[in-house]
């Protein structure tokens, strides 16, 4: 997975990238063969003025097939809307996954026999 992260009105310095590709990694860990590329945009949409202005859009770009996955989210504090767009992000791809997954039948039906 290769992270990419662009700021617009945030000053995000080294600390606060690499918490950003921290969180992400651990939320996205486990579709690492899925995933190519992860492009983060940080954004403080109201300036100066406060409130729920911090925005964070995680685009996903999978390795294989399908269109890219897009998770947005807005919070007061620009940590909370990273995991937020992260959490988001992984219920997405295990519930893509989970569509794609081939079950064996007699795996269902032995269960219910015990």
């Amino acid at each position: 997975m290769n992270f990419f992260i662009h700021c617009k009105g945030i000053d995000a310095g080294q600390t606060v990238r690499d918490e950003v590709n921290r969180r992400l990694d651990f939320a996205l860990h486990r579709f690492s063969s899925e995933i190519s590329k992860v492009h983060t945009t940080l954004e403080n949409v109201n300036g100066p003025r406060g409130g729920r202005d911090k925005r964070c859009v995680v685009t996903v770009t999978l390795s294989h097939h399908g269109a890219p996955l897009i998770s947005s989210a807005r919070h007061t504090r620009l940590e909370g809307a990273v995991a937020q767009a992260a959490r988001r992000l992984t219920r997405m791809l295990a519930a893509r996954s989970d569509r794609f997954t081939v079950r064996k039948p007699e795996a269902q039906f032995s269960a219910l026999a015990e």
